[in-house]
């Protein structure tokens, strides 16, 4: 048992060490479901690390993702003890909830994709992308807190994919980087903007359309997710609200900025984060 709680420990640590919109698991929340979301969190940043770790092998990067996938099968073996800190955790979470592997397997996948797929044609190819790396966490979510019914599911696929897309949008510089693009062709091709033009400091008139298109995207999903809470007990609907709003906040962010998320590191301040818990917790 002491084994179990230094792993929930090593996730906190993790989870406390890397910069988020909103802190996973708030205090809002019991102890248990705080720590469980800890470890899920784990599983999500190793699985992440992997994909996004500067190895240019893709091979090797497929060959870890791989090992990872066989170490989630294992855990769900209860005579299986993990040697990995982290996994000693999301066994027992898994275990502890009865979490179906599925979500899991996505995530896994979503990495997958990473090492394949750099650009994306539509919407409709992004949206499948992020129903394995953004919409799977929402379920994991929902599943811990006891609900795994459809309806609830596909309400937080609808915030999930927005708080992906308000991601990309943060982060263009450095997917960029990577090798990768998360604005689809299309889009670009609509406003007249290269992919030189998404890291071109001297912003275009085109490129501003082109945020302004991709963020209003976001908001209508974010407002398409607001019926989620209503449907959620009170004790959880704080934190879900919080990463909801935060989500949402960002986007203004961006938005008053003149949709210049070149030039501007966009993110939410302590004063931010303060506001957005009161606003959450008056909140019906």
């Amino acid at each position: 048992m002491e084994e179990i709680q230094e792993s929930y420990i090593e996730c906190e640590n993790l989870v406390k060490e890397h910069y988020e919109n909103f802190t996973i698991g708030s205090w809002f929340l019991p102890k248990d479901y705080r720590k469980s979301l800890y470890a899920i969190y784990a599983f999500c940043r190793t699985a992440d690390d992997i994909g996004d770790s500067l190895s240019k092998n893709s091979n090797n990067k497929l060959k870890n993702l791989d090992n990872l996938e066989t170490e989630i099968y294992k855990c769900y073996n209860k005579n299986y003890t993990p040697k990995n800190p982290f996994m000693i955790a999301l066994q027992h979470t898994i275990n502890e909830f009865e979490i179906d592997i599925e979500p899991f397997l996505k995530l896994i996948e979503a990495n997958r994709i990473d090492q394949k797929k750099i650009r994306y044609n539509n919407f409709q190819e992004l949206e499948h992308y992020c129903r394995h790396s953004a919409n799977p966490v929402g379920h994991l979510v929902l599943n811990i807190f006891g609900y795994k019914d459809d309806v609830r599911k596909k309400l937080s696929d609808s915030i999930c994919t927005a708080l992906q897309l308000t991601n990309f949008l943060q982060g263009i510089k450095y997917d960029y980087n990577l090798g990768r693009i998360y604005i689809p062709k299309e889009d670009m091709q609509i406003f007249n903007c290269t992919e030189e033009d998404l890291v071109n400091p001297n912003i275009i008139p085109n490129f501003i359309k082109l945020m302004e298109f991709q963020t209003n995207r976001a908001y209508t999903l974010f407002k398409k997710g607001e019926g989620l809470f209503p449907l959620i007990t009170r004790r959880f609907r704080i934190d879900l609200r919080l990463f909801s709003f935060g989500g949402v906040k960002i986007l203004n962010k961006i938005k008053s900025n003149g949709y210049d998320v070149i030039n501007n590191q966009i993110k939410l301040s302590k004063k931010d984060k303060l506001s957005l818990i009161f606003k959450a917790i008056i909140s019906k």
